[in-house]
């Protein structure tokens, strides 16, 4: 029933609590879902991205069995509720392009994104196709189709694409604070775009961890301090993006897939220099300041600091004795012709 014109709010129905998959995307629909929503146990796909709800997201703790949840592009307010960290089963969430504010949620890491469960069995999703249908037969839900933004631009995928893919977009809201350090445990996520936010603090070296990433979107937002240099051991990574940050330092040497990212991954940086934006970090006329000087300019310091305290203690000395002296008044107007050639 996706991209109609359907409007208004969706009618109380009892047999839509049996619904397992119900797909809304692109309508004209608007209001509170929360009435309609908070006993749906056995829907496994839900997709009314968008629409026009407003609404807080406390009606999707019901939604015990969720697989996808994509509400993207509404007008869904308040914070992500710790709820969804309960959410075993999940593993593709678009929250994007909404009004949600407050902190990512730390548990995030506890829910289902990143492998799926039947039953007792927990599949990889870094499992090869064969693995999977081997272990378990796909359900009607493998036949639906949602469109997911990743790599920069709106995929639909289908069938067993979408079945596999596992991913993670908050992306244009109002999320502040800092990045959780446990997002770096949702090893099988595939994309995370956290873009366009008000997010702070630094970028956590955990996101090294995610092993399966392709995508990682953390541009327009207030991040602060270098970018970390245990990203180049994301070997899959294909879009990546920290542009109009805070950031500052020296971007990652090119290796890996760092190799392929050019000047737009960075751009918006005031403070941050190396290639693909200049050559500050590897020219030694740079302003940047290096090691090796810094270790210079201390010992010259110090040596100058011996020479000039030296000489003050020495005109102490000599100006003492000829104080309480008088017979070396002599001796000191020789030394200090001899000084100064008089």
């Amino acid at each position: 029933m996706s991209h109609n014109t359907f409007s208004g709010a969706i009618p109380q129905c009892s047999q839509l609590m049996k619904l397992n998959h119900l797909n809304l995307a692109v309508n004209n629909l608007s209001g509170k879902v929360h009435d309609k929503f908070t006993d749906f146990a056995q829907v496994e796909f839900l997709n009314l991205g968008g629409n026009s709800y407003t609404d807080n997201l406390d009606w999707t703790k019901g939604l015990r069995r969720v697989r996808m949840l994509l509400l993207g592009r509404n007008n869904f307010y308040g914070q992500i509720p710790t709820h969804q960290c309960r959410l075993r089963y999940l593993h593709l969430l678009d929250l994007s392009q909404s009004s949600l504010s407050g902190v990512i949620p730390e548990c995030l890491d506890n829910s289902g994104l990143g492998r799926r469960v039947e039953g007792n069995l927990e599949i990889d999703l870094g499992s090869s196709l064969q693995q999977i249908l081997y272990q378990k037969p796909m359900t009607p839900i493998a036949m639906e189709d949602a469109t997911f933004r990743m790599k920069g631009n709106f995929h639909t995928f289908r069938g067993y694409n979408l079945y596999l893919l596992v991913g993670m977009d908050l992306s244009s809201n109002h999320l502040e604070g800092e990045i959780p350090q446990k997002i770096g445990n949702l090893k099988s996520l595939k994309s995370l775009n956290l873009s366009y936010n008000r997010l702070t603090g630094l970028i956590p070296r955990t996101l090294s961890l995610l092993t399966s990433i392709e995508s990682l979107d953390l541009s327009h937002n207030e991040l602060e301090g270098p970018i970390p240099s245990e990203l180049q051991e994301l070997s899959s990574l294909e879009i990546f993006s920290v542009a109009y940050n805070r950031l500052k330092g020296c971007t990652p040497p090119l290796k890996g897939q760092f190799h392929t990212f050019d000047n737009s991954s960075y751009e918006g940086n005031a403070d941050l220099h190396g290639v693909p934006i200049d050559d500050a970090c590897n020219s030694k006329s740079s302003d940047l300041p290096q090691d090796g000087d810094d270790n210079d300019d201390k010992a010259k310091g110090i040596l100058y600091g011996l020479i000039v305290s030296s000489f003050v203690t020495f005109f102490l000395v000599t100006f003492s004795i000829l104080l309480f002296n008088r017979s070396y008044d002599r001796i000191f107007l020789w030394f200090v012709t001899l000084s100064y050639g008089l």
